[in-house]
């Protein structure tokens, strides 16, 4: 054998161990397994990596590539498959350039995400109606704050909400959110005179809803969401019988989530509250009918899990 075929055969092993070099490199990944793949790296030596909508972010020494892959590979996937095709491969003495394609099959383990939604309630417009006819009655409002405190005072579409949503595949998300009020005591005085009690406010409602979100980078998802609430007021005065309120509405949310930290994101959007059916029961008199139609620009926060 002359030295033009050992110099090919030479350059055919270096192929295959670049070759096997890329597949033991997709085994370690698939697996989670942080030291097969960092078996591959010699030290020292520099990881470039980069996500998308971001710019490359470079990782110097072993050490750094270890942290890297060490929290990269402790994912929350529970099927990840890498495919390898079409390599080509240029070997130049005892450097290498290698080009490839990586195709990757995912199958993500589905999300708990909580919020508290409808934190901050930056504006509102709120139409309050009672009664039919000739004895119908309409407030309208509308308000702006920058730190919340709007709140059950205008509608009860501004009372905060805890939420939890599950993300099934990647995108869709199935959940609600649930809201409170309890006014446990409540006084009221005239001048010098004595305080005397005064009327108490309950407020209860549940909110299911579907979602689909939508990545618009690495760090910000668009998140629409729709669904229908209901609502349940109870006023209940010293003495006498509670009046109460109680209503349907169909709600849309259209989020956007800032993520300024891993797992964190910050909610921000329009909303809409349409009413579909509501009444109100004034004491012992008979019931009429009700409803409130809500818009406005909230904020709130999400975790996810």
């Amino acid at each position: 054998m002359d030295e033009r075929e050992l110099r090919k055969m030479r350059e055919y092993l270096d192929r295959e161990q670049i070759r096997e070099a890329f597949n033991r490199y997709a085994f370690g990944v698939d697996s989670s397994d942080p030291e097969a793949v960092l078996s591959l790296f010699d030290d020292p030596c520099t990881l470039v990596a980069q996500q998308p909508g971001k710019p490359p972010r470079r990782y110097e020494g072993r050490a750094a590539v270890e942290r890297f892959f060490s929290k990269g590979l402790n994912n929350d996937l529970k099927l990840l498959r890498h495919r390898i095709t079409d390599n080509l491969i240029k070997v130049d003495g005892d450097r290498a350039d290698a080009r490839l394609y990586w195709d990757e099959i995912r199958e993500q383990n589905g999300q708990l995400i909580l919020g508290a939604d409808r934190l901050i309630p930056l504006i509102a417009y709120t139409a309050i109606s009672e009664g039919s006819g000739q004895s119908n009655a309409t407030q309208k409002s509308t308000s702006i704050s920058l730190f919340g405190g709007i709140g059950l005072a205008q509608s009860f579409y501004n009372v905060p909400r805890l939420a939890f949503d599950y993300a099934v595949t990647d995108n869709l998300t199935i959940g609600g959110a649930v809201f409170a009020y309890f006014m446990l005591s409540a006084t009221q005085s005239s001048g010098t005179g004595p305080s005397s009690d005064a009327s108490k406010l309950t407020l209860l409602g549940v909110a299911p809803r579907i979602g689909y979100v939508l990545p618009l980078s690495s760090s910000v998802w668009f998140w629409p969401r729709a669904g229908i609430t209901y609502d349940w007021l109870s006023i209940s005065p010293p003495t006498g019988s509670s009046n109460t309120v109680n209503q349907f509405a169909a709600n849309v949310e259209a989020m956007f989530v800032f993520s300024p930290v891993e797992h964190v994101g910050i909610t921000l959007g329009p909303e809409v509250d349409i009413p579909i059916r509501g009444s109100a029961s004034p004491g012992t008199g008979p019931s009429m009918d009700a409803s409130q139609f809500h818009i406005g620009l909230t904020a709130g926060l999400n975790v996810w899990f």
